[in-house]
């Protein structure tokens, strides 16, 4: 019995925390191509600064000012959840040299309490 509630206590920890941040270990291109998100046109947006400053050592190296047209939103919602999700990241080589920098935060507003992913070279990587 114990073993049995065990597994599942386990297995219930696993399942309610891989839905915490479903893009680990993928790239944007292949959020795109994936069948689990559903991603709207990506729009231009203003330079996120409050966003991007201080959320990692990469996005501060970004000069807003060689950035400030150069950052795309792009809206992905989870089809297992419903969940909608915001990418916000560089691509212009003048501002990132060629690599997508950035963040994924849950909703659509830019808040930096939301954040449940970065972007470093177009590659995703969860918040721990």
């Amino acid at each position: 019995m114990l073993k049995t509630v065990f597994f599942i206590f386990i297995t219930l920890g696993f399942y309610s925390n891989s839905y915490a941040c479903p893009f680990e270990g993928m790239t944007l291109t292949s959020i795109e191509d994936s069948p689990d998100f559903t991603s709207t046109p990506s729009d231009w947006v203003s330079y996120p600064t409050r966003l991007f400053k201080g959320f990692s050592n990469l996005l501060d190296m970004l000069s807003p000012s060689e950035c400030k047209e150069a950052v795309i939103a792009n809206q992905i919602t989870d089809n297992k959840t419903g969940i909608v999700y915001t990418a916000f990241y560089t691509n212009d080589d003048s501002c990132d040299g060629g690599n997508s920098y950035g963040m994924i935060v849950e909703g659509k507003e830019p808040r930096l309490s939301k954040a449940v992913a970065s972007i470093q070279d177009s590659d995703i990587a969860c918040v721990k």
